[in-house]
């Protein structure tokens, strides 16, 4: 019975011996591998043919595209495998006119970013100055003559600005909106379409718009103009003032 225990005994060693070989072959076989990986990829990235000679940018007329290859950190001559695309998208996006941007690959040499800028929705009037706001009632930056001259003036205080914008929506009947302000709750317009300004009450837009159109209507037949059309007031009541002869 000695024997036999010491032969069983024997072969569980051996086994565990050939196990304990195998995975120290396979962990130097997977090292190996690595390491030739890595000694494959430095000598690719300093390949002459994979380098970056280009790099195309896809942006807003009012940025400039050096600058912003500038701002990613990215120079010709790099490895165009070894800069770090996430990195050099955080720095292009530090730019206060930059809503996304897309950073691609194209092998062997070239490098193309995308930027998708920040959607210009209105111009604000502080201080005699103008400036972009965006989407959310945020300035973006200063006026620039030729860069959306077209965008409505909103002269109010900045915590009126995304309520603002929010309300050109509804003011189709009076595009183009050149101007507008808001004022407590009275909403003041001022439409290419007229030479007054109408004034609206805010909760009820659609409601002061059909009462002013009436009056435009009368004064159109009157040959008459006016100041201000205010057809904020409760009611059907509208009150013109400066009323006069055309």
């Amino acid at each position: 019975m000695d024997n036999i225990y010491i032969k069983s005994n024997r072969k569980e060693k051996k086994k565990i011996g050939r196990k304990v070989l195998f995975f120290i072959i396979l962990a130097l076989v997977f090292f190996g591998l690595f390491k030739g990986c890595q000694f494959t990829m430095r000598s690719i990235g300093g390949m002459e043919f994979i380098k970056i000679k280009k790099i195309n940018v896809k942006a807003p007329s009012n940025m400039d595209p050096q600058e912003i290859i500038k701002i990613s950190g990215i120079k010709e001559g790099q490895s165009i495998l070894g800069i770090s695309i996430d990195e050099a998208k955080k720095r292009i996006s530090s730019n206060k006119w930059v809503q996304t941007v897309r950073i691609r690959r194209s092998l062997p040499s070239t490098l193309n970013i995308e930027i998708r800028p920040k959607e210009v929705k209105a111009l604000a009037l502080e201080q005699s100055s103008l400036y972009y706001v965006d989407g959310e009632g945020k300035i973006i930056d200063r006026f620039i003559p030729g860069y959306h001259n077209d965008a409505a003036i909103i002269s109010s205080k900045r915590d009126n600005y995304l309520r603002a914008i929010s309300i050109m929506g509804k003011l189709k009947k009076l595009e183009p909106v050149s101007e507008l302000s808001i004022e407590q709750d009275v909403l003041t317009v001022y439409s290419s379409k007229f030479s007054f300004k109408i004034r609206l009450d805010i909760d009820d837009i659609d409601g002061g718009i059909s009462k002013a159109f009436r009056v435009i209507k009368d004064l159109k037949n009157n040959s008459e103009t006016a100041r201000i059309v205010d057809a904020s007031l409760p009611g059907n009541k509208v009150v013109v003032i400066g009323l006069r002869k055309i």
